[in-house]
């Protein structure tokens, strides 16, 4: 007998295997599709970036020279970079590029390069955003979502991190207490699109943003830590920077407004910040504020009352400190801070370590500490050297004047010393205070006899011509 037709369950199996191949075969095409889609993104990046070299060309360089001129009306610039918007290669009677789309949608963008004095154009990269839906506040495609579009404002690009999300904010208080790219796994995932070009507001939720909390933007140590900052606005809304609030970051300018009155310890360091000025408003700095950065120059406001240790620890390069002639507590000389009435040395370096006032009695706990000293001149006016005031530098020779009465603990600790003279005024030798230097057997001299002199454990450790001999000090007398 001959079958014209499927049974049911014959029927039911075939649908089944189709569904199975349908499964199989429906992910890898929609890979395709969007590896296609990308790829067309790629290219439609690679023409506007191509149409945006010819258009510097025809309007900023000159055909005879080479030189790079551009007319005010065509040059945008932001920091030291250059930028182009789509929008203009696509406008005018010299269009350059027409209509970039991705899935029918039209894409706005900007082209960001660099330019040197003979006209180069260098460094371009193209960003495209394309598919603004105004209700959800974002695009279906941007090339990158952590770019801060702001910048480029001639661009009419849209900023769609949400400043809400991007930031852990206690209303409470007015604190914010977080913000959402970073090392923390949950930022990570919460908040990837947030920038790394940060525009504090002034208010979040309508509270004003009055604090800004310990470690709210601090990143992992280490150079591989994401969501490295890179630059930082803070409202004037804002009067406490807590404690590690910007640490590990890669911030390379800061301005303080004159609303801020207190920054505490470590809150911007390990950044490359090259100069910061402390307004009038600032009353205190903590420790390490601004240590480990690349700083060469600090102002200091006229109303600052209270200097915490060093606050600009392990900044060698930093010869220009000026303090406000109208501060009541502190004052500068030769590129060191004071208190007002020369007594005590604060903060030092290589442009005051053998220009510091006679008048100086105490050198402050850290003062010269990282500042690759090779010479140092203490006049015989001092009686205090403080805890690690000359720590970690490359001091060869160093002769105590009569005047010194205390040394602090690691106070010369890791330099090239080779020979140290001591006065018979010292009563008073640190811990640890000469360790780690190159001091040989009796080179160690002190003009004075044991039984008037305190000196503290492995005050003369890691020394000797190969810097692992404990030595013992030369009693002259």
């Amino acid at each position: 007998m001959k079958r014209n037709a499927f049974t049911l369950i014959e029927l039911l199996a075939v649908i089944g295997i189709l569904g199975i191949l349908i499964l199989a075969v429906v992910p890898n095409v929609i890979k395709i599709y969007n590896n296609a889609l990308l790829k067309t993104m790629e290219t439609q990046e690679a023409n506007v970036k191509n149409a945006s070299k010819l258009y510097v060309e025809d309007y900023c360089i000159d055909p005879i020279d080479n030189t790079y001129i551009c007319p005010s009306s065509y040059e945008n610039v932001v920091n030291n970079e250059r930028y182009v918007c789509l929008n203009k290669l696509q406008s005018g009677s010299d269009k350059y590029i027409g209509n970039i789309t991705y899935k029918n949608k039209s894409c706005t963008g900007v082209v960001v390069y660099t330019k040197d004095t003979s006209g180069s154009y260098s460094n371009s990269k193209t960003y495209l955003y394309c598919g603004y839906d105004e209700e959800n506040n974002s695009y279906s495609y941007m090339t990158d979502p952590l770019l801060n579009v702001s910048k480029y404002s001639a661009c009419n690009i849209v900023s769609v991190a949400s400043t809400e999300n991007c930031f852990a904010f206690d209303s409470s208080t007015g604190t914010i207490t977080g913000y959402g790219y970073g090392w923390d796994e949950e930022y990570d995932e919460l908040n990837a699109s947030c920038p790394l070009y940060v525009n504090i507001p002034s208010k979040i939720g309508g509270v004003d943003v009055v604090t800004i909390g310990g470690s709210s933007f601090s990143r992992g140590e280490g150079e591989n830590s994401v969501g490295k900052l890179i630059e930082i606005t803070i409202p004037n809304s804002v009067v406490t920077i807590e404690g590690y609030a910007f640490e590990y970051n890669s911030l390379e300018n800061v301005i303080i407004p004159n609303s801020v009155t207190s920054i505490e310890s470590c809150a911007f360091r390990n950044n490359n910040l090259t100069s910061v000025v402390i307004p009038d408003s600032v009353m205190s700095i903590g420790y390490d504020a601004f240590s480990h950065n690349d700083l060469n120059s600090v102002t200091i406001g006229s109303g600052l009352s209270s200097i915490s240790t060093n606050p600009f620890l392990n900044n060698p390069n930093l010869t220009n400190v000026v303090v406000d002639n109208n501060n009541p507590n502190y004052m500068s000389s030769n590129s060191a801070i004071y208190t007002k009435d020369g007594k005590t040395l604060i903060l030092g370096n290589q442009t005051s370590a053998n220009n510091i006032l006679n008048t100086t009695t105490r050198i402050a706990q850290n003062a010269f500490s990282y500042n690759n000293l090779t010479t140092v001149t203490i006049p015989s006016s001092v009686t205090n050297i403080d805890d690690f005031a000359f720590y970690n530098n490359k001091l060869t020779s160093l002769t105590i004047p009569n005047s010194v009465v205390s040394i602090g603990d690691y106070t010369f600790y890791n330099n090239k010393l080779t020979n140290v003279s001591i006065s018979n005024s010292v009563t008073s030798i640190g811990s640890f205070s000469f360790a780690r230097n190159l001091i040989p057997q009796g080179s160690f001299l002190i003009d004075n006899n044991s039984s008037n002199i305190s000196i503290g454990s492995y005050a003369l450790y890691y020394n000797g011509t190969n810097g692992n001999t404990t030595i013992t000090p030369t009693y002259l007398r």
